[in-house]
């Protein structure tokens, strides 16, 4: 079957995302075939790659070349064929299998209830020790992962039936269920991160940081690692990848906030 190939018009750069987003979905199903105890890693560069391209239309039939027999993206080995369906549905799948492992990681981070009914200093930070950076990192995927994923209002109620998009999509009524639940948590956890990201600014006036965002915000209890001694020593780095992480980040909420398109 006729296959893209760089030299497509306006498929320079489409061809070699496909090729990788592809190829990182397949490994990691191949680690978590041959290990038990292997953890899919918090890419949120993937998420932020799957967002753009099960959002930007890029897979529509309107927008590829029209080819006899219908056109297919290759791995560049020719060993390989996907059509674009098969290509959006890999993507939303891998990208719910990253989402999962930082829902899950986050879910398993101890929450502290103090007394008086007070959040913990770290509620909201999607890492076991609240970096600032990782957290931001983190939430710029998880913000463009929602973009991908459907609405619960959008499914029918009806048992067998899910929305038009869905059924397009040829996605199985019980995985558009489970996405549209799993979008519920993110959108949740998306809240909460980013109120912690904002508690992370400088905000007295003396500082000469002030507007900034500190590494994290509270110390390694355990102090007896050079490593521990390092973060402790650090805490309140205000770094300039760390303030355009964040705020990168924030923007993103903000868009979420305000139902603002993805793209």
């Amino acid at each position: 079957a006729p296959s893209a190939g760089e030299g497509e018009a306006g498929l320079e750069w489409l061809v070699p995302a496909v090729r990788g987003i592809m190829a990182i979905g397949e490994n990691d199903r191949r680690f978590r075939a041959a290990d038990l105890y292997y953890r899919t890693p918090a890419d949120h560069w993937t998420l932020v790659a799957a967002g753009e391209l099960l959002t930007g239309a890029y897979f529509n039939a309107t927008n590829l070349p029209e080819v006899p027999g219908g056109f297919f993206f290759t791995d560049g080995w020719g060993s390989n064929e996907w059509d674009p369906e098969t290509v959006a549905e890999n993507v939303r799948e891998h990208s719910t299998v990253i989402l999962n492992a930082i829902q899950s990681e986050f879910d398993l981070i101890p929450k502290t209830v103090h007394p008086d009914g007070k959040k913990d200093v770290k509620d909201g930070a999607l890492t076991l020790r609240g970096e600032g950076f990782l957290t931001a990192r983190r939430l710029r995927g998880l913000h463009a992962a929602l973009c991908a994923l459907p609405n619960l209002h959008e499914l029918r109620c009806d048992d067998r039936w899910c929305s038009p998009e869905e059924l397009a999509s040829q996605v199985p009524i019980d995985d558009a269920r489970a996405r549209a639940r799993l979008r519920d948590r993110v959108e949740s956890t998306t809240r909460r991160a980013a109120e912690y990201l904002v508690s992370l600014q400088v905000t007295h006036g003396d500082n000469p940081h002030r507007g900034g965002f500190t590494r994290a915000i509270s110390r390694m209890k355990v102090q007896i690692t050079a490593q521990a001694k390092d973060f402790n020593m650090r805490l309140n780095e205000v770094r300039m990848d760390t303030v355009a992480d964040v705020l990168h980040a924030l923007m993103g909420a903000r868009k979420t906030i305000l139902g603002q398109p993805c793209v």
